[in-house]
């Protein structure tokens, strides 16, 4: 029956993005009475915290995997890995972001942390072979950087891209942006 909720909560999010649905539409929308809904769940925030916390799961889950396929590619090719498997992965939770964004900044910034700290030392790896010359303390720095930069630039081509936008052409200027930020020059 969780699940069944989650899912009605993520098809309404899907159906009317950024809005928050009232336990009530996710009761009628899931066919049950509004005492299930409070059965499982205190109030819709603890739906929403629920659904932004299996989406950082798998987001977390799926960069993982994407940095490991770009270790092995060179500096370009590698970076168009990640900046299209970030990007795709927001996409595949865009309703959920869209709402956790909109009404709560700090908890998705809570949340990115929680996708940044696991990566941290797969995110060293390019900058670090490319940028010898840094000592630890300002390669930290510049993956502190290259982290959010890439997050954002994924969030905004993934949630906020004009519809006349090109997908491909962002994401490889992305890239090239990101890896303008390792060169030494």
């Amino acid at each position: 029956m969780r699940r069944r909720l989650l899912a009605a909560a993520v098809e309404m999010l899907r159906r009317r993005p950024g809005r928050r649905p009232t336990s009530q539409e996710i009761a009628d929308h899931a066919h049950v009475s509004i005492g299930t809904v409070y059965r499982y769940f205190a109030d819709v925030d603890a739906i929403i915290e629920e659904l932004r916390a299996d989406a950082v799961r798998d987001i977390t889950t799926t960069l993982a995997t994407g940095v490991g396929r770009a270790m092995d590619a060179e500096p370009s090719a590698a970076m168009v890995i990640i900046v299209e498997t970030l990007t795709g992965a927001f996409e595949k939770h865009d309703p959920v972001l869209r709402v956790a964004t909109s009404t709560a900044e700090a908890e998705f910034g809570e949340a990115w942390a929680e996708v940044e700290e696991p990566l941290i030392p797969l995110a060293r790896i390019l900058p670090a072979r490319l940028r010898p010359d840094l000592d630890e303390r300002a390669l930290d720095d510049l993956v502190f950087l290259t982290m959010g930069a890439t997050a954002n630039l994924c969030l905004r081509i993934a949630l906020l891209r004009p519809a006349t936008a090109d997908r491909p052409a962002l994401i490889a200027t992305a890239a090239r942006m990101l890896l303008a930020a390792l060169d030494p020059a």
